[in-house]
């Protein structure tokens, strides 16, 4: 099962070498996203999936990881739900010849009931890995900010914080996030911010985050068709021109595919 599914892979990599629009942004993997219909505030149908990941695809993804959110008492979401979206979403792609891999994932709200889904061994990583996707409160960043930290490391996970430069915390104050990798996150933001897509206290803030090397990945986070040209046109335009080569390489394709277990397959690198 293993050597099929690396099989399938490597067809679906090469698909994309041979059909992608964009070959300067080929192997693009976005550890961020909102794809899966009906499992939170992303997508509404199965079109609406499709249409994103065309977009994706001709943008140069060869990659997306599907992150629901997880959230008590509104996304109630676990990894065999998940599991079965992503199915789903991927054999729709394949019908229609959309060149692009979707892997498992979410994005979890800290908070006590995360602690509890935590102890109960009922989370899991980005592809089943040891990188987990967690978000903070967007208004004030909490006081359990280092506790949740600490958990999760001590349960064998690496947390990834998502879009740090849209807490307000960080946004009137972006040298608070040197803090926030004191504590053992890792940081990824969202491709937007560079846009202006949340404001100017964002795109200063994610601009101060990628001048100081505090950035380990740039991800997408799209929820829904509205944003895609911004997305995948203007910010990816934008990143590709005013980031060397080397720093745009390690933002978009090598710290994601470490985070999805590939370590170089992405690159053509040897393991």
């Amino acid at each position: 099962m293993v050597f099929l599914d690396m099989i399938r892979i490597i067809i679906r990599y090469l698909n994309a070498i041979i059909f992608s629009e964009k070959g300067n942004f080929l192997g693009l993997i976005d550890i961020h996203c909102h794809i899966l219909a009906g499992l939170d505030d992303g997508t509404a149908d199965d079109q609406e999936i499709l249409q994103i990941c065309r977009s994706a695809y001709k943008a140069g993804y060869t990659t997306m990881v599907a992150t629901p959110h997880v959230l008590s008492g509104a996304y109630n979401n676990n990894q065999e739900r998940i599991n079965e979206a992503v199915l789903k979403a991927q054999q729709s792609c394949d019908q229609e010849e959309i060149y692009i891999r979707i892997l498992p994932g979410a994005e979890y709200y800290l908070d006590d009931m995360f602690l509890n889904l935590l102890g109960e061994g009922k989370c899991f990583g980005l592809n089943y890995g040891k990188y987990l996707l967690v978000e903070l409160p967007m208004v004030r960043l909490p006081k359990m900010a280092p506790e949740f930290a600490f958990r999760i490391r001590l349960k064998g996970f690496i947390p990834i914080l998502a879009h740090p430069e849209r807490y307000a915390d960080i946004s009137e104050d972006p040298k608070k996030a040197h803090d926030l990798v004191d504590m053992g996150y890792l940081l990824q933001v969202n491709l937007g911010s560079f846009e202006g897509l949340y404001g100017r206290h964002c795109t200063r803030a994610v601009q101060y985050l990628f001048n100081n090397q505090l950035i380990f990945a740039i991800s997408t986070d799209i929820h829904t068709t509205k944003y895609m040209e911004i997305i995948y046109e203007d910010a990816l335009d934008l990143c590709s021109q005013s980031m060397n080569q080397e720093d745009f390489e390690i933002l978009f394709k090598k710290n994601p595919a470490k985070v999805i277990g590939l370590d170089g397959f992405e690159m053509g690198e040897s393991a």
